[in-house]
């Protein structure tokens, strides 16, 4: 059973993703005349929900006993890592998705698995040179063979799924222009 701290991580991190504009641009703005005190009250109450939701996204990634939890937080990051990778350790974050998507643990189920590719997919398009700086990282300095060959197969899937998507975009302008 999951709890309701679950729940409403999950409902204030999608609603957040949704509003990050309002919240944003409250939290950039700068006290007015009229009112200094209710307006720098609002910014930091905004960056507050900001960082309590964005760390909270972190710790459920590395929570290995809770599934549930890293899958909640798997697809906050596929929604919203821009968002996020903002008020963390963005590179934690990633290679905490990296170590999903590969299945460090064996534990880990195939659907919680598929759900990290997907969010690694959206990391790469979202902040492609710290998605690259973080996979070569782990390439290069892998604590074991079978570490280093995971991680390729994940940039193998990476490169099959951004042909894939090249290609359909391609072929969908080439029959436009007939």
């Amino acid at each position: 059973m999951h709890s309701r701290a679950d729940h409403a991580l999950l409902i204030i991190g999608l609603i957040t993703v949704e509003r990050f504009k309002l919240l944003s641009s409250r939290c950039a703005r700068s006290p007015s005349p009229s009112s200094p005190h209710s307006d720098l009250a609002l910014s930091r109450s905004s960056h507050s929900v900001l960082v309590d939701v964005a760390t909270s996204v972190a710790a459920y990634l590395d929570d290995d006993s809770r599934p549930y939890h890293q899958a909640v937080a798997a697809e906050l990051c596929s929604r919203g890592f821009a968002i996020w990778q903002n008020y963390v350790d963005a590179m934690a974050l990633v290679r905490a998705l990296f170590s999903l998507a590969i299945g460090r643990n064996p534990a880990t189920p195939n659907d919680l698995r598929i759900l990290a590719r997907n969010a690694t997919l959206h990391v790469a398009g979202i902040n492609t040179p710290l998605f690259m700086t973080t996979l070569l990282h782990d390439i290069l300095n892998a604590s074991t063979a079978s570490a280093r060959n995971a991680t390729l197969k994940l940039l193998g899937f990476m490169i099959r799924k951004v042909r894939r998507r090249i290609s359909s975009a391609v072929r969908v302008d080439h029959g436009r222009a007939r």
